[in-house]
């Protein structure tokens, strides 16, 4: 029993047999010195005999009170000593469901942190995959923007050197027309030297 109880100490246990063992005597003693009379105290019955359950017996014995466990149903009555144990292992019975009671809440606070734990990492975990996106979409627009600009100054260039061309050609033109004409104006001087000749 004592390792049933590890919140009593083995000393409290034997007190409490001391205890038992002197009212034990101390009674006896009583009943033979009264004849074994009882007192005027008596105990509670049912309509059809026997004790009420869940209620308690009291017994007349030199002021002594022995009590019945409201769980027994027999009437029989039993010492202080097994009283108090009774009450000690009802005690130890609550503070076990108390105990259990407080493991279980405190797993389910555990949960609950655990829960909000991984809540506030998928909340994290959601920004940031968020801003990585921005910053792809980001980088692919800088990435557009650059093209579109390397288009437009490949096009200013060909521009540049299709006009460059378009001038060449034409002062090519106008010096080929020079040419001509200087040409024909020799060949006219030539054909009056001969006649003068």
């Amino acid at each position: 029993m004592i390792s049933s109880f590890p919140q009593i100490r083995a000393s409290d246990f034997a007190a409490l047999r001391r205890l038992a063992s002197r009212t034990r005597r101390r009674l006896e003693r009583e009943r033979r010195g009264r004849g074994g009379q009882r007192g005027s105290g008596m105990a509670r019955e049912k309509p059809g005999g026997g004790s009420l359950a869940g209620t308690w017996r009291r017994e007349e014995s030199s002021a002594e009170d022995i009590v019945v466990h409201p769980r027994r149903t027999s009437g029989k009555p039993i010492s202080i000593a097994d009283a108090m144990i009774a009450t000690a292992r009802l005690q130890f019975e609550a503070g076990e469901r108390d105990r259990r009671a407080r493991i279980e809440e405190a797993k389910l606070a555990q949960q609950e942190r655990l829960n909000e734990a991984k809540t506030r990492q998928q909340v994290a975990d959601r920004v940031r995959q968020d801003r990585l996106d921005e910053e792809d979409r980001a980088r692919q627009d800088r990435q557009e923007e650059a093209k579109i600009r390397q288009l437009e100054a490949d096009c200013a260039r060909e521009d540049r050197l299709f006009k460059v061309e378009v001038a060449r050609s034409h002062h090519l033109a106008q010096l080929e027309s020079q040419q001509h004409g200087r040409a024909i104006q020799l060949t006219k001087l030539e054909m009056e030297l001969a006649k003068m000749q």
